[in-house]
């Protein structure tokens, strides 16, 4: 399906408006509209709060090795994909647009859709020199509506299916989207996070039932939903396989994100400061290569390929 026609059906659908050259979702069309809007308003705070600049120092290094991990992970994979001479991605909650920068250099068109339309605008401007992205506005529980037949060769999820309404409905969606061996790659938080002995204990003894439902997260998606549900690596492949999707690679990376190692981080703090900031960042590289080997990531992702039937 060239481009052309991919705008000539999105506009055919009546779902859209087109506005500054992003395809805009009525309001009435979004589906489960309340828990959609509280999800883009997070998005648009955490939007503003990007634009604010500051210089990073130590306190703040290891959140910002974090986010440029799991991006550098996922890309890692992008780049690596087998693709045929024409190829569609579909970069699911794409946010600011960290990963187009991967996409539109991998694949010959990429629609990029988010909830929050600041953040679509931020993606826009960083990426005005391509012209083979489509900005959406709008649902992914929505989007399949649009077209009759499969159109995506990949789909990229990341950092996205904890924060929809339904799980089980995004996860369809998807497959409805994907052609025949289309691939998925999905993000998401990892429960060992709440195993990690500092925060395993405070929740034990201050919110057990707290705990509780956090650990069954698709029994108490709604109430989860305010956390941000990791799921198990158990519940994540079977919930991914349940909807017909072959696992290809599973990988769970990151350490726990409040956990700064306190020893090698105070011992960046009275070194040279020329040298703290390589040193620390040395530290956490090789920090998260055995978090890696162990699996005891915070964060995982796995790479899936849609089956024939479904």
């Amino acid at each position: 399906m060239k481009n052309n026609l991919l705008i000539e059906k999105i506009l055919n659908s009546k779902i859209f408006h087109y506005e500054s050259d992003i395809f805009v979702q009525k309001k009435s069309t979004i589906s489960m509209y309340d828990i959609n809007e509280k999800e883009k308003v997070a998005m648009d705070k955490a939007v503003s709060k990007e634009k604010i600049s500051y210089k990073s120092d130590l306190d703040e290094l290891y959140t910002e090795f974090s986010e440029k991990t799991i991006v550098l992970e996922n890309a890692s994979i992008i780049n690596e994909l087998k693709l045929t001479s024409y190829s569609l991605a579909i970069d699911c909650g794409c946010g600011t647009g960290v990963y187009l920068e991967y996409l539109v250099k991998k694949f010959d068109f990429v629609i990029a859709i988010d909830l929050s339309l600041d953040a679509l605008m931020q993606a826009k401007e960083t990426y005005t020199h391509y012209n083979n992205i489509i900005y959406i506005n709008g649902s992914m529980l929505d989007l399949y509506k649009i077209f009759n037949e499969p159109i995506a060769d990949f789909c990229l999820s990341a950092e996205v299916i904890e924060h929809v309404p339904s799980p089980k409905i995004y996860l369809s969606n998807i497959y409805d989207l994907l052609k025949p061996s289309g691939k998925l790659l999905i993000s998401t938080p990892c429960q060992n996070l709440y195993f990690y002995p500092l925060q395993f204990i405070s929740m034990v003894t201050t919110k057990p039932n707290t705990l509780y439902k956090l650990l069954h997260p698709l029994e108490h998606w709604n109430f989860a939903l305010n956390w941000h549900p990791a799921l198990s690596k158990k519940d994540f492949l079977t919930l991914l396989s349940t909807h017909h999707l072959t696992l290809e690679k599973y990988e769970n990376f990151v350490p726990y994100y409040f956990d700064k190692f306190p020893i090698m981080f105070y011992i960046a703090k009275i070194i040279p400061k020329k040298y703290s900031y390589l040193f620390y960042r040395y530290f956490l590289e090789k920090y998260n290569l055995i978090i890696k080997k162990i699996g005891f990531g915070i964060r995982q992702h796995a790479l899936l390929e849609k089956g024939k039937y479904k």
